[in-house]
């Protein structure tokens, strides 16, 4: 039985050299990449990450960073309202600031999650 016959199977996107999994129309990153701002990125990012935690998506402003005083309190209270999150929000051109309900962290270079000690998974798409 041929791997494609199965459903399963891996392809590279285009050059960006990130794997999927495919079976029957969904689509599920190997390694969840947390990307800077810039043109082109280096890999893709993914569009859809949950926090395997706390179980809430993960949300993404760019050219911003998180202030060094953001806790899990705050995020708690404030996720996922702009608005209210803003006070803890830096303007910085070339970051990304990443937050769920339970961790956040700003990227200015592309970085897995896994290896920022974060507990982010694709929720596939």
């Amino acid at each position: 039985v041929s791997t494609q016959s199965t459903g399963w199977y891996q392809r590279r996107v285009r050059d960006r050299r990130i794997t999927f999994y495919q079976n029957h129309g969904w689509r599920k990153c190997t390694i969840v990449y947390l990307v800077p701002p810039v043109s082109p990125p280096p890999q893709k990012s993914c569009p859809k990450i949950r926090c395997s935690k706390c179980d809430s998506s993960v949300i993404c402003f760019m050219d911003y960073e998180w202030d060094s005083s953001v806790d899990y309190l705050f995020f708690r209270n404030n996720y996922p309202d702009f608005e209210r999150l803003r006070p803890k929000l830096r303007k910085k051109k070339g970051s990304s600031a990443y937050a769920c309900q339970c961790s956040s962290t700003s990227v200015t270079t592309q970085v897995a999650a896994d290896k920022a000690s974060l507990r982010w998974f694709c929720a596939s798409h």
